[in-house]
């Protein structure tokens, strides 16, 4: 096992003190994520017997210890996923993530372009379809892929402004007896509804009425619980971005909400945004994002309507079948429908010892999900791997075991377990509760 160091995003709407103080660091300024990354263009730093090498090349350098076999013969020598901590402390773009055919294409056409990876208008960083996951560590608030289209139209209808007037109005002709089976026009319907919001040029006054709308709207009497939560959503992004018509886009998505514990798998050409809160978010080794507003990044819709998915579904989670869960007293497994990465998320109590009940976040879901989740009995092991893993500590103190080692880690410091260690145990280290995060391969 090595230590492993995070590389510090530094984002707009990040938080001033909460990865901070979790990480015991000292950054000034908004402080978005946390990489525990192995991508080329922004690798983390391992402590190899006292000498630091970032992660991409040391599993380069020892690709079947690092990384595995089953690794590398499914992705090359490489570490399949990209892990962080996030926090938002107000909305992220709006933004979509390449398929794999478009990534591919893209990052191709950029490279023939010789536009420098680390241009601000570069879009493509590499050619990997993005597909993520996030696990929510607190209260989490997001917007995920679109509603049924009736419930569209509800939502903008409440909106008294001429745009969402004339969103209505082409989501409006794709419903009725005649339009029931046809997916094609309701997708349709729906890129030209998000297209007309994200290509408009709408001044800021009138947007900025727009969170007064969402407010009064989410408060009327009547009004579904769905769509007043969708509204809440719309008003958050007003306020962070009054002069921004993208934010009309809102009120035909899911609003999604996650306790501590829960889960919400995003795979790529669904239209997501973060609002607030903090997470371990877990994704395909991807840096793509194309983004259509709510942002001074730079801006790609052309490429962000080439990849948008426009199905209406709901956001998959446990209760969807796709993604699903396993529960043990102390750990919850994520296991989203493909095979870079899953994660789990843990607690550790000393003093409970060997009579110790179910930790809380574990019962509280496995009793909400039962139906949609496996649950077995009490398990200090945690499951062998084939691949690589990456541990956070997040609170308290754990202590680590293989086979050849044991490492203590104190919250906010974590570590990377190479493949050649496959079975680990995680404990507490002193006499008081932690809690941990892992991410790995679901190989």
């Amino acid at each position: 096992m090595y230590r492993i160091w995070p590389v510090h995003r530094n984002y707009a709407w990040g938080s001033d003190s909460r990865l901070q103080s979790l990480f015991r660091l000292t950054d000034d300024g908004p402080l978005a994520e946390l990489w525990f990354s192995g991508h080329p263009q922004s690798p983390s730093l391992l402590d190899v017997d006292g000498d630091e090498i970032d992660l991409a090349t040391a599993i380069k350098r020892a690709p079947a210890f690092m990384a595995g076999q089953s690794v590398i013969d499914r992705w090359g020598a490489t570490l399949p996923f990209l892990f962080k901590i996030i926090c938002a402390d107000r909305p992220l773009s709006l933004q979509v993530h390449p398929r794999a055919d478009k990534a591919s294409k893209g990052f191709a056409e950029e490279e023939a372009r010789r536009i420098d990876i680390h241009d601000p208008v570069r879009s493509f960083k590499d050619p990997v379809a993005k597909h993520e996951m996030v696990v929510a560590l607190e209260p989490f608030s997001a917007s995920v892929g679109f509603l049924p289209i009736r419930r569209q139209i509800e939502a903008l209808q409440y909106i008294d402004h001429p745009l969402a007037d004339s969103m209505v109005t082409i989501l409006s002709q794709a419903t009725g007896p005649a339009a029931a089976f046809d997916k094609t026009g309701r997708e349709g319907a729906i890129f030209q509804a998000f297209s007309r919001a994200v290509t408009s040029e709408t001044d800021g006054g009138e947007v900025t009425a727009l969170a007064a709308a969402c407010q009064r709207a989410a408060k009327a009497d009547g009004c579904p619980s769905q769509i007043a939560l969708a509204l809440n959503h719309a008003r958050i992004a007003a306020e962070a971005f009054p002069s921004d018509p993208s934010i009309f886009c809102i009120a035909m998505m899911n609003p999604v909400e996650l306790d501590q514990g829960e889960s919400v798998f995003i795979p790529a050409g669904t239209v997501h945004t973060y609002l607030k809160g903090t997470g371990a978010e877990i994704m395909t080794n991807s840096d793509n994002v194309l983004r259509a507003g709510m942002t001074i990044k730079h801006r790609d819709i052309p490429h962000l309507l080439e990849n948008l998915s426009c199905s209406p579904a709901p956001p998959i989670d446990p209760s969807s079948g796709l993604l699903k869960l396993v529960f043990q007293a102390d750990v919850v497994t994520y296991k989203p429908p493909l095979e870079e990465f899953m994660l789990a998320y843990g607690h550790v109590d000393p003093k409970s010892g060997a009579t110790k009940g179910w930790w809380t976040v574990s019962d509280r879901l496995r009793r909400t999900q039962a139906k949609f989740s496996q649950a077995v009995g009490p398990q200090h092991m945690l499951a062998s791997r084939p691949g690589p893993r990456i541990i956070v500590c997040l609170d308290g103190v754990i202590r680590c075991r293989s086979n050849s080692q044991i490492m203590d880690l104190s919250s906010g410091q974590a570590a990377y377990i190479p493949a050649s260690e496959p079975s680990v145990s995680v404990s507490g280290a002193i006499e008081e509760p932690g809690s941990y995060i892992l991410a790995s391969t679901a190989l």
